[in-house]
């Protein structure tokens, strides 16, 4: 899956690409020759890999076709508990799952059945929470969540995202600023200001739902999207009513209101709003979708984990001025 640095359209290990090529089974399978006919998790596992390097370089379309043939006949052995499965299964396979659904790929199984996998890693972070000391095990696993599983969600109209208004808004500006075709239609009841106020959200003057709202209004694609044009006007004036009283002065998201209104996201630079958020980031209100809100120091392992990525990138900016220096 590693791109050449030169060519990044090539793979950087060709030979890698040209094994799997060579070394399918006869049932669809990669892995190790089995001395019986039995499929384990690790075959399954080591299958959906293999089909998803041949879709990222664009080749052995009918060895893909054959890798999928064979998980979606064997997809039971996924689910049952009572197959051995190696260490961290339930969180790689169900990525991977993601991952597949986000490069286009269609597994031949009930969609209850692809649910069922994707659920299976929430499952097992609930219980590395409950069962580990180690909060950045949790953290870094958490990070682990696709744009195709939430692409996969949001098809599915899971009730998570779509009654909770700014989840919604957030996975629809996450899932347009990835590029996937999906409609402003499912924020149409929030159009009006009006209908907003009477929403739950609205009624409890939830100040995060507007703010994701005006965010969510800002990824339209074209010049006839009403709905996302309503939304932008009605929210851009409650923020901006709101910052002069009472209100803005006891939220401690008064600067994220300010900043957003000011700098819109498409005139950010990515790492700059990445240590703008460091430096604002608010350890008791922080929520993950899916989960209750999170203790503070889960949230201070969240932090540590951001400060630590950006540091790392900024020596690798440090080390490529150099080199263009010489």
């Amino acid at each position: 899956m590693v791109p050449l640095p030169e060519s990044p359209q090539l793979p950087c290990f060709p030979e890698c690409v040209e094994w799997i090529l060579q070394n399918q089974q006869s049932n669809g399978s990669w892995g190790l020759d089995q001395m019986d006919s039995s499929v384990t998790k690790d075959v399954i596992s080591s299958t959906l890999a293999c089909v998803l390097a041949l879709q990222r370089w664009d080749v052995g379309s009918e060895h893909i076709t054959r890798g999928l043939r064979f998980i979606g006949k064997n997809i039971s052995i996924v689910m049952d508990e009572q197959n051995d499965s190696p260490i961290g299964f339930n969180i790689t396979f169900p990525y991977m799952v993601g991952l597949a659904i986000e490069m286009g790929l269609e597994f031949p199984v009930r969609q209850t059945d692809v649910l069922g996998i994707l659920h299976l890693r929430e499952v097992e972070l609930k219980r590395f929470v409950t069962e580990n000391t180690d909060m950045n095990i949790y953290i870094v696993l958490s990070s682990c969540l696709s744009s195709g599983t939430t692409y996969y969600l949001w098809l599915q109209r899971d009730e998570e995202i779509m009654l909770d208004v700014a989840t919604c808004a957030m996975a629809f500006r996450h899932l347009r600023m990835n590029g996937f075709d999906v409609s402003s239609d499912e924020l149409s009841h929030v159009a009006e200001a009006s209908t907003f106020r009477n929403s739950l959200q609205g009624i409890l003057n939830d100040k995060n739902s507007i703010l994701e709202l005006y965010k969510a209004s800002k990824v339209g694609i074209s010049e006839n999207e009403l709905i996302l044009d309503n939304i932008g006007e009605w929210s851009y004036n409650l923020l901006t009513e709101n910052l002069s009283t009472d209100w803005a002065q006891r939220t401690s998201i008064i600067e994220e209101v300010e900043s957003t209104l000011k700098f819109p996201f498409h005139s950010r630079l990515d790492r700059l709003y990445h240590k703008w958020s460091i430096e604002h980031f608010d350890s008791r209100g922080s929520q993950m979708l899916k989960t209750e809100y999170l203790p503070c120091n889960v949230n201070q392992d969240l932090l540590a984990l951001a400060v630590e990525d950006f540091t790392f990138s900024q020596s690798v900016y440090r080390d490529e001025l150099q080199h263009l220096d010489r």
